[in-house]
């Protein structure tokens, strides 16, 4: 990507051409369900042939990795030449994290921001001047990372892209075309012809932290993605857990459910509408789970010790489900910045992430152990392997997934990721020589027709909007 012209914050790309767009994000789409796939293979293999059941710690393993991938965009930002300087990253950086503060820190009754600084209260009515206008798009509630689902259920969710394309608040100040007198000035320090909106006022006092209160934002982060990275983390291991005990279809077909249950937590968390449509869209998924788990063919030889490790596999891979789409909706709420779209913040998270897996959630691999639930081993140079190349196609999953989010949509990103649907049922069915029941296909389309009702539910809101 070639620069064009510089700017105070950042370079301005020229964006791609639609086919070349397609095709890169097809194969970074095509990546993403490789790696999903190759993953599974390897811990089922890690897990059962090569009999190694320290899970915690192939997960920690695998989620620590996540601290590359934000040294491997500011790479590719050198290759692509629009890197413009590490200060300018940095700030980029703080204003979301600033955002997020005053975020959580703020209340709009009344039309008033009140962002809490310990023991400082500062009313954004009449207190703080803007100085600027923001470029950006209306905020919405869901992440990412590492997750578009939640996005994607928020009506008028923008495409992401790169951070060649976005610009900070502080990159312009918008002039007025006639250049009209200024009008008489308000004791609030705006005038009658510019009255101060809700967008202004949180900008302000997005301005005002940033000047005045760093330590409190650092301190404030660092609790967030600490939190947030044992939510991750506490349900991503009963993915782990689960393939113990069920098929790997119907893992990957239950799992990706999770973006209904992302979506009724944005109703009951982020207060988001509720939809009829929606909620039957959520209804038929759920149908298609029960029908996989519960239902089996009178021809299916299968022992009642069998089928009841199963519906335990199932039942956690289930409960799975609802906690991704719960850190899924946590992420729209806690590391989504308001009116600001940037890939570099969204590699940050990512990265804050696996720091914080890292620092902190080897404490689980320690308690799991010390109560003989999950004893500890070191692997073998063999298992180490397995372990070091399911990190890899972790982080290989991560990082085209976020691409497939900056060159098209969450939704788009979303529906391509129930590919690994079918393409479990083949690994299923040609790696493992087992035959694919009848209900599992049954169950399997029902979750793809709730998803694709889902879809075009999300679909017909964007377009109306947008006209």
């Amino acid at each position: 990507m070639q620069p064009e012209t510089q700017t105070p914050a950042r370079l301005t790309g020229i964006r791609p051409s639609l086919n070349s767009t397609l095709a890169m994000a097809s194969i970074a789409l095509s990546m993403c369900v490789l790696a999903y796939t190759i993953q599974t293979i390897v811990v089922k293999h890690l897990q059962n042939q090569g009999n190694y059941q320290a899970r915690f710690f192939v997960l920690w393993i695998s989620h620590s990795s996540f601290v590359a991938v934000l040294p491997i965009y500011i790479l590719y930002l050198k290759l692509s030449r629009t890197y413009t300087s590490h200060a300018s990253l940095k700030d980029d950086v703080f204003e979301g994290l600033a955002r997020l503060y005053v975020k959580s820190h703020s209340s709009s009754a009344n039309n008033q921001y009140t962002a809490i600084l310990g023991s400082e209260q500062i009313e954004m009515n009449n207190s703080v001047c803007p100085t600027a206008q923001t470029n950006s798009q209306p905020a919405n509630s869901q992440i990412p990372l590492l997750s578009p689902t939640q996005e994607s259920f928020d009506g008028n969710s923008p495409t992401i892209k790169p951070d060649s394309f976005y610009h900070t608040t502080t990159d312009y100040i918008d002039e007025p075309e006639n250049d009209p007198l200024p009008g008489p000035s308000q004791p609030n320090g705006f005038s009658i012809q510019d009255e101060p909106t809700e967008e202004k006022k949180f900008d302000s006092a997005v301005k005002y932290v940033i000047a005045n209160k760093k330590l409190p934002v650092i301190l404030y982060s660092i609790m967030v993605y600490g939190l947030l990275s044992y939510s991750l983390n506490i349900f991503s291991y009963l993915w782990y857990l689960a393939l113990d005990f069920t098929t790997i279809s119907k893992i990957t077909a239950i799992y990706n459910t999770s973006p209904f249950f992302a979506y009724l937590f944005s109703v009951l968390i982020l207060k988001h509408d509720l939809k009829a449509g929606k909620i039957f869209a959520v209804l038929v998924s759920i149908v298609g789970v029960f029908v996989m788990s519960f239902y089996h063919n009178n021809d299916q030889k299968s022992s009642q010790n069998e089928t009841s490790k199963e519906g335990f596999g199932d039942l956690i891979v289930f409960l799975c489900a609802i906690g991704t789409g719960l850190t899924q909706t946590l992420y729209g709420k806690y590391i989504k910045p308001p009116n600001f779209h940037s890939m570099m913040f969204v590699n940050f998270s990512t990265f804050s992430l696996g720091l914080a897996t890292f620092l902190l959630n080897w404490i689980p691999v320690v308690l799991l152990h010390f109560f003989k639930i999950e004893p500890f081993s070191l692997p073998t140079l063999l298992q180490l392997k397995f372990i070091g190349i399911n990190a890899l196609f972790g982080l290989v999953y991560n990082a085209s997934f976020i691409i497939v989010l900056s060159l098209t949509s969450p939704m788009f990103a979303a529906v391509g990721v129930m590919l690994t649907i079918p393409v479990s049922a083949f690994i299923e069915v040609f790696f493992e020589s087992h035959p694919i029941a009848l209900n599992v296909i049954v169950g399997g389309i029902f979750v793809l027709a709730g998803f694709a009702l889902l879809s075009y539910i999300q679909y017909k809101e964007v377009a109306h909007e947008s006209a």
